[in-house]
């Protein structure tokens, strides 16, 4: 950032930060895009009021003073010259406790107006969701309004009628100043009439109704008026406690601003940052996520450490310290806030939006209320009794807010120097045989092992395509999330979740590496020529650590998600532009009241009107989507491309996981093509219900857009896998080819039909974690289908499976006996067979949940080898409990 950048975020960032976030609440209540201009001329107006107040006030005092002092001053310069009269000035300013620079005091209205119009004419001068827009006689708001015809030329009027009011308004506020502050005043008029003549029309009426509401306000205080009655507060009440003074009200408000600025600019941005570094850092284009913090940095010392100073100054003494009260009570409350609640949402991406979103019952919310009265009562009340010991409180958390900041920015940039010096290779490349075996195992990220009968009655060409492949719909997954459920996929039945835990004497990350080796080291070791494409958690990192494989340097490993982004600048601008200005909304949506919390989320815009992706002009281009679905969208469209078929008779090994199906985003259909406007209205109308061979109906139309999305990604990544294995058949190397495609669990979209939690109401409460149901059963269906050699047709088997059996499945017909090379221990499916499964759901947070042992496990008992039953599904603590 520049010098200028910097200062424009400090002072003009705050201003446009309110100025977009009423007009995107106004914009999203009524609909209406002129009418929400004057909810916000009318809230900002409101608003700044009480400042305007003040500014006249002071404004009158130095009028007045300059006036009682008028004469003396021109006395002293008629008789004395020189240093002479420069010293008895001095003195005479000195007499009068009057300083030279107190005569800005009579341009502090002035002052105030100049940074909130060129926020408000940044603002509103870009603002796309103007553009092409008529509001009564406005034919565009985004344009200049020429609304008078006159012989072929257009004149905008707006600003002509604007001027207008504005000099009605200054007639009546100036009517008793002198002739110099009137000229000055009408000077300023003619000066807003030439700057903003061919301005958009929405900016100009912004400000004619800000000067409407000037001229209101003039008119009002020429009005004879009755003083207010005060209202006092019994002595009895008022009385016991001491009013802090001057000097306590000042030094209690700075260190307030200075903590808030702390908690809101670094403490919760580099916590959200800190928590999963990788997701900020672009493998292939490596910088520091540290750079993030910047700019929620600079808004939240503007917004406290200056407009708020700006608002405290221009108080009255009495009304200071009441604001410093308030300061520091909300301070206290704000920070109970972040701490104690809003913290079982659910995941949350690196983009700040949450999967389902913030959802805060009336009970929750109102305790939180109860919480945050009493904390800020308590804290109000020792702050008037013990305002010196209050003040040492204050200062020592910002001390320790600073601390713990700079700990977590030395946190981030060590994880970031690991992402950064990790080699990687320029190009993947899947290594296929023509005349040997290939081996295929695909990981699909959360694919919904319920959709691929709905998938494949709505696109009949897939069945073509997938001709070969075994459907297992009666298969299990052993977890609800990657971390507890992709090592038994990788690695079979010694990596199941009860298994890693009985291993006590090893870090989970290590376990989970070994999974990850087990396919490769064992193909490798029987003369497989091996890939790896992107392994799921690899050394517990988002982005894949593949030095996991340093001791097998004849595996080829690579990380593809990100080298193929077709608009890297482009999506890059996208990123920065929302986290730069969402990370400080989330900070505030943090400390906020849970009350508050669903309209200021917003479904993840956080209340901003323009969007960067509406800025751009290319409708076709995708910047603007989930930029974590595209990364892995574009490896899969381009497994074609980075395919070589060898002649040689070597066998070859391809492990592979994706993300298409997991980072979600809608799509458009019937294509399921990423766009920047989707709009499946019409196809929905018609399609809204998906049908299976067997009848049974799945109701997309209707259903929310999480669970939209999750059938559109699953939909595109078949489509794209179908392309490819196109290319296979075109190449020859189809029928010598096994493929495995799994997922490491599914999502909780209630496909089959029960959630335990219905049968165990009175544990209700515990039915979420990380904010998510984990007792709907379907999250732990997995998709599972296979190709073997040879493979004809497309069937679909009942037979029960997990997807701890993808080893098996990989090793039978080409690895004799297959051993663990890790524990020497065969490689089999019998402990499917054994009874009882246990499948679990804990924190997903590798980063905290990385010990010996998973953290908090919760436990899902399933017997009797049919999922599809919901007697076969129990939990034994909660069945103990009945």
């Amino acid at each position: 950032m520049s010098i200028g950048q910097i200062l424009q975020q400090l002072i003009l960032g705050p201003i446009e930060l309110l100025l977009d976030v009423i007009y995107a609440f106004a914009l999203r209540k009524t609909g209406s895009i002129g009418g929400s201009i004057i909810i916000l001329s009318l809230a900002v107006n409101l608003l700044l009021l009480p400042l305007y107040k003040r500014a006249d006030a002071l404004q009158k005092e130095e009028r007045d003073r300059a006036a009682r002092m008028k004469p003396r001053i021109d006395q002293i310069r008629e008789v004395f010259t020189g240093s002479e009269r420069f010293m008895i000035l001095q003195t005479y300013y000195r007499q009068n406790h009057y300083k030279p620079y107190y005569a800005l005091k009579g341009s502090v209205s002035l002052l105030l107006q100049i940074p909130f119009f060129m926020a408000a004419y940044r603002f509103l001068s870009g603002l796309q969701v103007l553009q092409e827009v008529p509001f009564g006689p406005i034919r565009n708001l985004g344009a200049p309004d020429g609304i008078l015809q006159i012989g072929g030329t257009a004149i905008n009027l707006l600003p002509v009628l604007m001027t207008a009011i504005n000099i009605l308004s200054g007639m009546l506020y100036s009517r008793d100043m002198p002739l110099k502050s009137k000229i000055q005043m009408y000077g300023l008029a003619l000066v807003f009439l030439v700057l903003l003549y061919r301005s958009p029309a929405g900016l100009v009426f912004y400000w004619t109704l800000n000067n409407l509401f000037s001229l209101g306000k003039n008119a009002l205080s020429r009005l004879p008026h009755k003083p207010v009655p005060k209202i006092r507060m019994p002595r009895a009440i008022t009385g016991k406690l001491p009013r802090i003074n001057s000097t306590q009200s000042k030094w209690i408000f700075r260190i307030c601003c200075v903590f808030l600025a702390l908690l809101t600019g670094l403490l919760i941005p580099s916590e959200v940052i800190k928590s999963s570094p990788d997701e900020f850092v672009d493998p292939w284009r490596p910088s520091s996520p540290v750079a993030y913090l910047l700019s929620p940095a600079l808004l939240a010392a503007g917004f406290f450490l200056i407009w708020c100073s700006i608002y405290f100054h221009l108080l009255k003494e009495k009304n200071r310290q009441t604001f410093a009260i308030i300061s520091g009570a909300a301070a206290a409350a704000g920070t109970v806030n972040f701490m104690a609640f809003g913290n079982s949402y659910g995941d949350m991406s690196a983009m700040l939006t949450y999967e389902r979103g913030p959802s805060v019952a009336a009970g929750q919310w109102l305790f939180n209320i109860a919480v945050i009265l009493v904390v800020f009562v308590l804290t109000a009340l020792l702050i008037r009794k013990l305002p010196g010991l209050m003040r040492s409180v204050y200062l020592a958390c910002c001390v320790a807010l600073a601390a713990m900041s700079v700990m977590n920015i030395s946190a981030i940039q060590q994880n970031y120097r690991s992402i950064a010096d990790a080699p990687r290779k320029e190009a993947p490349t899947i290594s296929l045989s023509r005349s040997g075996k290939n081996v295929v195992v695909i990981m699909l990220d959360r694919a919904v092992g319920g959709f691929p009968p709905y998938i494949f009655h709505e696109k009949p060409g897939l069945l073509q395509q997938f001709d070969g492949f075994t459907y297992y719909p009666n298969t299990l997954s052993f977890g609800f999330h990657t971390n507890v459920a992709s090592p038994a996929l990788y690695g079979g039945y010694e990596y199941t979740p009860d298994e890693m835990n009985a291993r006590d004497d090893m870090l989970l990350v290590d376990k989970h590496n070994e999974a990850l080796k087990v396919m490769p080291v064992l193909f490798l070791e029987n003369g497989y020529d091996v890939t790896v494409i992107d392994p799921s958690l690899a050394n517990y990192k988002w982005i894949s650590d593949m030095r996991i494989y340093d001791d097998y340097p004849d595996i080829h490993g690579f990380n593809a998600q990100g080298y193929f982004d077709e608009n890297v600048e482009d999506t890059r601008q996208y990123t920065d532009q929302i986290r730069n200005r969402n990370l400080f909304c989330y900070s505030i949506f943090r400390i906020s009241p849970l009350l508050f919390h669903t309209e200021m989320y917003d479904d993840g815009d956080y209340n901003q009107t323009d969007l960067p992706r509406r800025t751009r002009k290319e409708t076709d281009s995708l910047v603007g989507v989930n930029p974590s679905f595209l990364k892995n969208y574009w490896v899969m469209q381009n497994l074609t491309a980075i395919t070589k078929v060898r002649s040689s008779p070597e066998n070859c090994f391809l492990m592979m996981a994706t993300e298409e199906t997991h980072d979600i985003t809608p799509l458009q259909e019937p294509d399921y093509t990423p766009k920047l406007h989707v709009d499946n209205t019409a196809y929905e109308a018609d399609h809204g219900i998906r049908t299976a061979a067997d009848g049974s109906e799945l109701d997309i139309g209707s259903a929310p857009e999480l669970e939209q999305s999750h059938y559109q990604c699953n939909m595109a990544a078949f489509i794209q896998l179908g392309r490819w294995f196109d290319e296979l058949r075109k190449q020859g190397i189809w029928d010598n080819t096994r493929i495995i495609l799994v997922s490491d669990h599914s999502y909780s979209l209630n496909l089959l039909g029960f959630d335990l939690a219905d049968r165990y109401p009175e544990a209700s409460e515990s039915s979420w974690i990380n904010g998510e149901p984990w007792t709907i059963t379907s999250a732990y269906e997995p998709l599972l289908m296979v190709k073997d050699f040879n493979a004809t047709g497309f069937s679909t088997d009942t037979a029960f499976m997990t997807n701890a059996d993808t080893p098996v499945l990989a090793f039978g017909g080409t690895v004799d006996h297959p051993v663990n090379p890790f524990t020497g221990n065969p490689i089999v499916s019998d402990p499917k067979y054994a009874g009882e499964l246990h499948l679990m759901e804990t924190d997903w947070h590798f980063v905290n949940n990385d010990g010996f042992t998973f953290s908090d496990p919760r436990f899902i008992t399933f017997r009797n080898q049919d999922i599809t039953n919901p007697d076969n599904w129990y939990i034994e603590d909660w069945e103990q409990e009945d």
